[in-house]
């Protein structure tokens, strides 16, 4: 055991003589503790949709945030960072700065979301994300857009479609999503009619 002990620090020894040997050492190591403190630290990638100020074009965002001990967390969590709103100056806001989670609850593939009062006025797009909806590819996270623009409740109807269909792309494993505005239900009917056509898409 001791002469290989011995004969293992020797040919460690001639190993990090050479300068190129001992910087693939260092970068190896680097990379092993970066590794590690990812792990460590546990995060998932989320993707948010917001709107440019200028055009009211799309605006995807990638975040990386902590995991969380449970599905419905992790659903809270995607819900209250929507609603902070975009990193990006030049995206807007699509719900109003006030706007909170009064309620959400996973059950059976199924979220029920409650905003509060707030979430039922004009957010800070002007506008521009309704005016240019018809203009959008037609995909999970944008179908059917003449729908959206149909009936009252324009704007406020496609903040509540962008958040709906976001909880959907960002976690697989969830069937519908019901929301809700102060404990009263928004637009169930046009929810279902618009994911029946995404799933027909899809």
């Amino acid at each position: 055991m001791i002469a290989l002990l011995q004969r293992s620090r020797q040919v460690l020894a001639r190993f990090l003589s050479k300068a190129p040997y001992r910087r693939i050492l260092y970068i190896a190591l680097l990379c092993g503790i970066a590794l590690v403190d990812y792990l460590h630290a546990g995060q998932v990638r989320r993707t948010f949709v917001f709107y440019s100020l200028d055009d009211g074009r799309e605006s995807l965002e990638d975040r990386m945030l902590p995991k969380t001990p449970s599905k419905e967390a992790g659903i809270r969590q995607y819900a209250e960072e929507l609603l902070l709103g975009p990193a990006d100056p030049g995206s807007a806001l699509l719900f109003l700065p006030e706007t909170r989670v009064r309620s959400l609850l996973y059950r059976d593939g199924v979220v029920y979301l409650d905003l509060s009062e707030q979430a039922a006025l004009p957010g800070k797009t002007g506008g521009t994300a309704a005016v240019h909806a018809s203009a959008l590819p037609v995909t999970p996270l944008s179908a059917a857009p003449q729908i959206l623009l149909d009936g009252e409740g324009g704007e406020c109807f496609w903040n509540l479609y962008i958040l709906n269909a976001g909880i959907r792309r960002n976690f697989s494993f969830v069937k519908d999503v019901r929301l809700f505005i102060f404990g009263n239900e928004a637009y169930p009917e046009k929810f279902a009619e618009i994911f029946r056509k995404n799933d027909k898409i899809t």
